[in-house]
């Protein structure tokens, strides 16, 4: 099964629609992260691929898992279920699939869907460094951003946001982190870190939370702490992005607490805010939305 799936996809057929303006050879930019001179490598015939800046390898489930932000048993079934091959045998998934492993744990106690290895709190704690290193960095991103100067200070003192050495702005999340940035041509780019895996951003505040606010993404969360709406109590959280609606393994950090979810007005954050509500008005003790 697995040397099917090997055989029939490749890493630039992936990436013809993961990346769409990427391409792939045995040296060339990376596809994961902002990377301004070649240090990324496909070869193998398209099968393989290496990142010399960060040492990660593998193979085409390795690279579709990456570019997902899924683990590699769901990279696995995904696949499978694009060749039609019919259901995925149990004994080509290593255990239970993700979402059945997902839960709260004495080692876990936040049900995280990947946790930080030390390497990577190393890595996350630098990036907010760089952030907090000159406060000319921070007055300018404020200028362009429109944020208040002491909201990004902060966020980088509790190591939620930072800044690459290259100046490209770092979401920092419990599970990896986010890049965000304009290409040449204006276009906002977005990459997830490789292994990161998508999760709340400032999730860790949902636990001791009496009342949420949460939002679409990182941009309306940082509006309403500009706004001062954080206060004793209350927690301004935010989903990566609209698509990520599938929280059920997390409803119990919501149980009993009011939420309010603050919606975009456009289709995505109307789909978005529809199943939000569905999830978690049968769990919180109050459940409004604001658009």
């Amino acid at each position: 099964m697995i040397a099917e799936i090997k055989t029939r996809f490749t890493i630039p057929s992936l990436a013809a629609e993961l990346y769409p303006d990427w391409r792939p050879a045995k040296s060339c930019l990376s596809p994961f992260r902002p990377d301004r001179t070649p240090s990324f490598s496909v070869f193998d015939e398209g099968r393989r691929f290496r990142d010399f800046a960060t040492g990660d390898c593998g193979d085409v489930l390795d690279f579709y898992a990456r570019a997902k932000g899924i683990s590699p048993e769901e990279a696995l079934v995904e696949l499978w279920d694009r060749l039609g091959a019919g259901n995925v045998p149990p004994s080509a998934v290593h255990a239970t699939s993700p979402k059945e492993r997902i839960g709260p744990s004495s080692e876990n106690p936040l049900a995280l869907p990947h946790q930080l290895t030390k390497p990577e709190q190393t890595q996350a704690r630098i990036l907010a460094e760089n952030l907090l290193s000159d406060p000319s960095l921070i007055d300018a991103i404020a200028a362009t951003r429109g944020w208040k100067p002491d909201t990004i200070r902060g966020l980088a003192l509790e190591g939620e946001l930072g800044l690459t050495a290259e100046g490209v702005l770092v979401f920092i999340y419990a599970t990896g982190w986010k890049f965000r940035w304009k290409d040449d041509a204006g276009k906002r780019q977005i990459k997830w870190a490789p292994g990161a895996r998508k999760w709340f951003w400032r999730g860790a505040l949902l636990a001791a939370a009496g009342e949420i606010y949460l939002t679409e993404g990182e941009t309306d969360t940082i509006n309403l702490l500009d706004e001062g709406l954080e206060v004793e109590g209350r927690k301004v959280v935010a989903l990566p992005d609209a698509g990520f609606t599938n929280i059920e393994p997390w409803l119990f950090l919501f149980s009993g607490k009011t939420v309010i979810f603050f919606a975009d007005p456009d289709e995505p954050g109307q789909q978005c805010a529809g199943r939000i509500q569905t999830l978690l008005e049968e769990v919180t003790t109050q459940f409004s939305i604001i658009t």
